[in-house]
């Protein structure tokens, strides 16, 4: 992800806005509050390994709202690899509002290609209400996407934390906003698979 994505969520975050959020909106405790809603779990890292089993990207791939976001990072990365930043694909995993904002948060990218799909690790899942879930992830937002000439790495590594989620519509649950978080991903290990 380029500086723009990350520009975009501080500007979103420093607003307070969810402008990136589908026009159902859902009650939110405002950036800096104290008080938050219903935390499921909240870990830090990744477990580590165990070499008879194979160990899930995180604790809360099984969550609908996770599901939703890794299913929308890998058609964003191979939406990319076409050089667009948006298509049909891309646009049946989002809410219209948010599918609007694919310009600001990927088109910086469309020069880059994509290893895998856009490498994030989820460190607590909120659910607002019955189809609203918000997803505090610790995303790589430079140092993934590749120098199309080169292969190597456009940028330098970088984590980000954003404030993400889904919405459940129509009966599937969709990628509804991306914001700046206010938490840290400074101890995150976050895996990053490739095709």
């Amino acid at each position: 992800m380029s500086r723009t994505f990350v520009v975009l969520c501080a500007v979103i975050a420093s607003a307070a806005l969810v402008a990136c959020t589908s026009s159902a909106k859902p009650k939110q405790t405002p950036l800096g509050s104290t008080s938050a809603p219903s935390t499921l779990t909240t870990p830090a890292t990744t477990p580590t390994p165990s070499p008879t089993t194979t160990v899930p990207l995180s604790p809360f791939e099984d969550d609908p709202a996770v599901k939703a976001l890794r299913t929308w990072a890998i058609q964003a990365a191979k939406t990319v690899n076409t050089g667009k930043y948006d298509d049909a694909s891309l646009n049946k995993l989002m809410t219209p509002d948010f599918a609007k904002t694919m310009k600001v948060i990927l088109g910086g990218e469309v020069k880059y290609r994509y290893p895998g799909p856009v490498p994030f690790l989820p460190i607590s899942v909120s659910a607002l209400s019955p189809t609203v879930r918000n997803v505090k992830a610790c995303f790589v937002t430079n140092g993934f996407s590749l120098n199309r000439k080169t292969g190597k790495p456009a940028e330098a590594f970088k984590l980000h934390p954003i404030d993400t989620g889904a919405q459940l519509v129509s009966g599937v649950w969709v990628v509804s906003h991306f914001y700046g978080g206010t938490f840290s991903c400074s101890s995150a290990k976050v895996p990053r698979p490739t095709w």
